[in-house]
């Protein structure tokens, strides 16, 4: 299942988007060629972020439909495509922005993260959600905290604990800092430890876990050229085999 921001009712208005999704086979054959509809309320949808159960996906976005700030909100899709939750239902919703969602499943429930502005900057919040699309911490909890901003959260789950990635600000250009939580929502890591700090900006990671280790993949600009993806290998117990980074692709 594939998920997007879709502009198709707004083609002349920039951020005024929709999510839109489509089942996709093992053999690459797209079962919704015009997408499925999952959200189309008023104003922006963006950045949207899933997670499977093994029954039901959950699709996540940051929504802008109250004409104020950012929330997360959420829909549960089935694999035939039907919206289970067709107007979507708020994740969180507190002061000032919630954007960038990321989305887990820990084998009870699903977990979503993002970065929220209800503090001097923005930080690492979370909640769970069930499988039934009850939120269970409908004010969210602080998992990773630090001077600056934390933003964009990338999700991993190695079957005990989650690893998050975001880029972080707090040494005057955006590096990558990860950290655990457990699927309570208790961060083992609150201030988060550095997977990549070099030249420039690192930013815009995704993080997956392979049965040993988490591997963290970016966006890097260290040579001040171009964008190329770099990587890093980080275990379950927070230590980052890769202190420098390997390149993935410089095309």
């Amino acid at each position: 299942f594939v998920a997007w921001e879709d502009y198709r009712p707004n083609a002349d208005t920039f951020y005024i988007s929709d999510i839109y999704g489509a089942r996709v086979t093992l053999q690459g054959t797209v079962l919704d060629p015009a997408g499925i509809p999952i959200s189309a309320d008023t104003n922006a949808q963006l950045l949207p972020a899933l997670a499977y159960d093994g029954v039901n996906l959950l699709v996540t976005w940051a929504d802008y439909r109250d004409d104020t700030w950012f929330r997360i909100h959420g829909a549960r899709v089935t694999p035939q495509g039907t919206v289970l939750d067709p107007g979507g239902f708020i994740v969180v919703q507190a002061a000032n922005d919630q954007y960038f969602p990321a989305a887990g499943f820990d084998g009870s429930n699903f977990f979503v993260a993002w970065a929220d502005l209800r503090g001097a900057g923005y930080d690492i919040h979370g909640a769970r959600v069930t499988p039934q699309g009850a939120v269970l911490d409908p004010a969210g909890f602080l998992l990773f905290q630090a001077v600056a901003n934390q933003y964009d959260p990338a999700i991993g789950f190695d079957g005990a604990n989650f690893l998050l990635a975001w880029e972080d600000d707090r040494g005057g250009t955006y590096d990558i800092y990860a950290g655990r939580a457990t699927p309570e929502g208790g961060a083992l890591d609150p201030a988060g430890f550095l997977v990549s700090q070099s030249a420039n900006d690192q930013n815009s990671p995704v993080a997956g876990f392979d049965g040993e280790d988490f591997l963290v993949v970016w966006a890097d600009d260290r040579k001040g050229s171009g964008w190329d993806i770099y990587g890093a290998r980080v275990t379950p117990e927070g230590e980052v085999l890769d202190p420098a980074g390997f390149v993935i692709s410089e095309a």
